[in-house]
């Protein structure tokens, strides 16, 4: 084994002769590479100035002239003065019962106790001389 020395010897030279050597001068650029996958979306940037306003359209048709179902008014306000007590009011029967209040007579002032039944008639409280006031609307 008197050998070993001599072998590391000659094997650390010959290692030291294996180190960098000078470089060459670069070569041209190769082609680009495919595409890789599209990346998640960013977030939406400031809205921009607004834009000029366009053109005018073109000028539309007439109207036709109303029919005799478009003449006839779909709000109807029907008041009664209540003087006996439990009086009562209700809409034609081609209508719905939109709203109703009572107005007390002194003052004029609204009462939020109306009783409106399932029928669609109301009422004024009992005991009091008001107007009660129905708002009808044409079905």
């Amino acid at each position: 084994m008197r050998w070993l020395p001599a072998v590391i010897i000659v094997l650390s030279i010959s290692l030291t002769a294996c180190g960098k050597s000078p470089e060459g001068p670069q070569g041209a650029q190769g082609p680009a590479g495919p595409a890789g996958p599209a990346g998640p979306a960013g977030q939406a940037g400031p809205p921009g100035p607004r834009g000029e306003a366009g053109p005018p359209g073109p000028k539309g048709e007439s109207a036709p002239p109303p029919s005799s179902a478009q003449s006839i008014p779909r709000l109807r306000r029907l008041t009664q003065t209540c003087v006996e007590p439990g009086c009562r009011g209700s809409c034609a029967s081609d209508e719905v019962l939109v709203s109703a209040y009572c107005a007390v007579d002194s003052g004029n002032a609204r009462s939020p106790a109306v009783n409106i039944d399932a029928l669609g008639s109301a009422s004024c409280p009992q005991g009091l001389q008001n107007t009660l006031t129905l708002i009808c609307g044409k079905i």
